[in-house]
């Protein structure tokens, strides 16, 4: 979400940016030319201790080996705070029962806003840093914007309390709903759409779809684009059910091509497939893979809302245990089915109605300059 913004701002002289990066958004950042601060940039003389603590802490999580000063810096500063809060004894139950789940560092962001004296604090809608943002930023009184970038559960918990960041950016009608009725003024909150999804109002896409299709030689062919994803207990059988569920559909309707999509954490336990199914792996461009199809599936896949945007009729199998975090269906966006039976004839149906119409999300294509005229509106007179 926030690379677009940055680019669509990065040329306007009157506007300087900085962005606060932890270990994950960093590489990504890196690989675009976007500069960052990171925790590193944070520390000062006063943290050598807290640096040490970082370190040991760091020590423990093998994953972080490739930014591993960047991850004490992070940990140190964090679990010093969480000390000075609550105190040794408590802070080290805490990071026990809930580990990094526990930290809020309020006061470091805090330090660092009254060093780096903003005229707007910018956040999304992850907890702890980003929530540490916003309210330091209300404490010494800088306006903040925080944009949410699904449906805003279950995140309505902390965003939907009054007083969190002063305007809320939102993609949809119905996540504006769902913060209104947790008690947020309606004209606190805009509905923007998420930048993130800009990208997939390029024709190029539409035509590397159409060549894709034409190229895997299904250019006669209905594609079911099946979006796979784990499910917690105890629902774990349930996508490879739906599998054998399609599988059967295929065989039965000829004309009908398969294309599974797993999660990236997943692995198929298939050593082949039956016939008009293939199997599309991570290497495959996913905006690509759902250009290619006629119908897109999916349990709560965001893969669902792409293939929306992308004007695919999306069928939502309301079987998931995850199913209140994006209920498809329920927005109007999606034909949903809530029996396995059911398969079959919604596929035909979506077939051949195409796609739902909703109001209640904006075009892609237009969010990030939605969003843009939200931080140019708060700023007002200042650029």
């Amino acid at each position: 979400m926030i690379i677009p913004l940055y680019r669509a701002l990065q040329n306007n002289s009157h506007i300087e940016m900085k962005v606060l990066a932890l270990t994950t958004a960093q590489p990504t950042l890196e690989s675009v030319g976007i500069p960052y601060l990171g925790f590193l940039d944070l520390l000062g003389p006063e943290d050598t201790s807290a640096l040490e603590m970082g370190r040991k802490l760091a020590a423990e999580l093998p994953s972080l080996k490739n930014k591993f000063e960047e991850a004490a810096a992070y940990l140190g500063l964090c679990y010093a705070e969480l000390e000075q809060t609550h105190g040794k004894l408590l802070a080290e139950k805490l990071f026990k029962e809930k580990g990094r789940q526990a930290f809020l560092p309020i006061r470091v962001i805090e330090k660092l806003l009254r060093k780096e004296k903003p005229d707007l604090v910018f956040v999304t809608n992850s907890p702890r840093c980003e929530m540490a943002a916003v309210f330091g930023a209300r404490k010494i009184g800088i306006p903040c914007i925080c944009l949410i970038d699904l449906f805003a559960m279950p995140e309505v918990e902390y965003i939907g309390k009054a007083g969190y960041a002063d305007k809320l950016l939102v993609l949809s009608g119905y996540a504006k709903n769902i913060l209104v009725n947790a008690g947020r003024k309606s004209d606190e909150i805009v509905i923007t759409g998420n930048p993130a999804f800009d990208e997939l109002a390029s024709a190029e896409i539409l035509q590397n779809g159409a060549a894709h299709k034409l190229s895997m030689g299904w250019g006669n062919k209905k594609v079911l684009l099946w979006a796979s994803q784990p499910e917690p207990p105890p629902h774990v059988n349930l996508p490879r059910e739906i599998d054998q569920a399609l599988f059967k559909l295929i065989e039965k309707n000829k004309d009908w091509q398969l294309v599974l999509r797993p999660h990236p954490s997943e692995t198929l336990p298939y050593v082949s497939y039956p016939d008009r199914v293939s199997v599309s792996r991570q290497s495959e461009d996913l905006k690509m893979v759902i250009s290619s199809s006629d119908v897109v599936i999916t349990l709560t896949s965001t893969v669902g809302l792409q293939g929306y945007l992308l004007n695919k009729p999306l069928i939502a199998i309301e079987l998931s245990i995850l199913n209140s975090c994006a209920p498809y269906a329920d927005m109007g966006l999606a034909y949903g089915v809530r029996e396995l039976s059911q398969l079959g004839d919604t596929i035909e149906k979506a077939l051949l109605l195409g796609k739902l119409n909703s109001n209640s999300i904006p075009k892609s294509g237009l969010a990030t300059r939605n969003v843009v005229r939200e931080i140019m509106e708060i700023l007002g007179g200042r650029v």
